[in-house]
């Protein structure tokens, strides 16, 4: 890309479940997507199953799970099996917290999941890798994300978020943690129970601590750390969400930032190729 010697091997982008009523083949989605796949960069899909537009406490899992939704499921399936190339579908994540609306029941949340699997296997649309991505932690809500896990069958791939707040949530106490205070927990936890390859979805706040050494220190931890083995790639989370009472959570938020995270994308363990395929076969 434009800022690093490299061009992304992974790349995310987030879709809402309920969204505009265009033909999806032709939506402005699947051209974002078709872009990266032209890129050689494998898209990391967000699939959110959720209405972020309208009544944001709605929980469509039932409706997901009776079949209302099958047309639309069909046709990405259709389109993206027509991109001949690997997707990830990173479907429902940061389930064990509160914050949406398809956590509040694991039974339901189960059912959609492996739902959404067996339509897209009906397409044959076998290069589409399958994400379960619980965030880091529960977010205080005592849920444990084994109870959303769907089984063995229907997941290729783990994902995991966390982001190092820092300082800017002085409301419930946000402090700056390190890159391993944040996913060493989580990434035991995971790799005791799976054999599969684990992708992140991080990102660093400023305030409170040096973003640029935390992200020098994450480089090391993945090249050094062998509690980290299985995580074989990382989604930058790159968006400013400081108007969201957030923080800009960009990796060229600084100078400094930039500086750290060009070095970082050049280090020999992150691959010109893509990964083409789960480690699970």
């Amino acid at each position: 890309d434009n800022v690093t010697d490299k061009a992304p091997t992974l790349t995310g982008i987030f879709i809402p479940m309920v969204w505009q009523k265009a033909a999806v083949k032709s939506s402005q989605h699947i051209q974002t997507i078709q872009r990266m796949v032209n890129h050689n960069s494998v898209p990391v899909i967000t699939w959110e199953p959720w209405d972020p537009g309208g009544d944001q406490s709605k929980n469509i899992l039932p409706d997901i799970i009776a079949g209302k939704y099958d047309t639309e499921i069909v046709e990405w399936a259709i389109a993206l099996k027509a991109l001949n190339y690997p997707v990830v579908i990173r479907w429902g994540h940061e389930m064990q917290g509160d914050w949406y609306p398809w956590s509040k029941n694991p039974t339901l949340y189960r059912q959609a999941y492996q739902h959404m699997v067996t339509v897209f296997r009906a397409q044959n649309a076998h290069q589409v890798m399958w994400m379960f991505a619980p965030n880091h932690n529960d977010g205080g809500t005592g849920r444990k994300y084994t109870d959303y896990y769907p089984g063995a069958d229907f997941v290729d791939l783990l994902g995991i978020s966390g982001y190092n707040f820092g300082t800017t949530q002085p409301s419930w106490g946000s402090s700056w943690r390190s890159f391993e205070n944040v996913f060493g927990p989580i990434v035991d936890d995971l790799s005791s129970r799976f054999n599969l390859p684990i992708i992140l979805d991080v990102a660093s706040a400023e305030q409170g601590g040096d973003k640029a050494a935390w992200i020098a220190d994450m480089g090391q931890q993945l090249a050094e750390n062998s509690r980290f083995d299985l995580i074989k790639g990382i989604v930058w989370f790159q968006e400013d969400k400081s108007r969201q009472g957030e923080t800009n959570w960009r990796f060229d938020s600084s100078p400094e930032a930039l500086a750290a995270f060009q070095e970082l994308a050049n280090q020999t363990q992150f691959l010109d190729k893509p990964l083409l395929r789960p480690v699970k076969i």
